[in-house]
């Protein structure tokens, strides 16, 4: 199955982390394509710069055997979930799984498309820069128009065009 992974990490050298990540992902599943590095403000919550990054991968197993990878992955990279903070909080790195080719998975574990990447712009222009033709198998429109549709107005900036990154 084809999937679409957003990265992201706020804490010590991200970058390093992200591609440490993507080479970890590259041993369990194909590396398909990478989409460019983009730097945002933490998003509901006050903390250090992001940056993300998606990536396309074919792996060869379930939705939740995927999840189950992910979140591997996330914990060799560092990532503590902590389970007394409501809402979000600073990490290491944070693996989505945004969509599975055009499959919808609803279970309690896992939802895909991530429920809420419409909603966030620093999901949503990262995907479009090379994913603008996937279609969303539940709102049944194109990343695209779904892009310009998203209301969030964070600012997402390509990360090779900024100078310095401070986490």
């Amino acid at each position: 199955m084809h999937a679409l992974l957003l990265l992201g990490s706020n804490q010590g050298d991200a970058y390093a982390l992200l591609q440490s990540a993507i080479s970890s992902l590259s041993a369990e599943m194909a590396l398909i394509e990478q989409g460019s590095v983009y730097q945002t403000a933490a998003w509901g919550f006050e903390g250090p710069p992001f940056l993300n990054q998606v990536i396309e991968v074919r792996f060869k197993g379930s939705a939740h055997a995927l999840l189950a990878t992910c979140l591997a992955i996330e914990v060799q990279h560092g990532r503590v979930r902590n389970p007394a903070v409501e809402g979000y909080e600073s990490r290491s790195m944070d693996i989505d799984i945004l969509l599975i080719a055009n499959e919808v998975v609803d279970s309690e574990t896992l939802k895909v498309p991530h429920p809420r990447m419409l909603e966030r712009r620093f999901v949503m222009l990262p995907l479009a820069e090379k994913w603008s033709s996937w279609t969303h198998p539940l709102k049944n429109q194109h990343i695209a128009a779904l892009f310009l549709a998203c209301k969030d107005e964070i600012d997402v900036d390509l990360w090779e065009n900024l100078n310095t990154f401070k986490a």
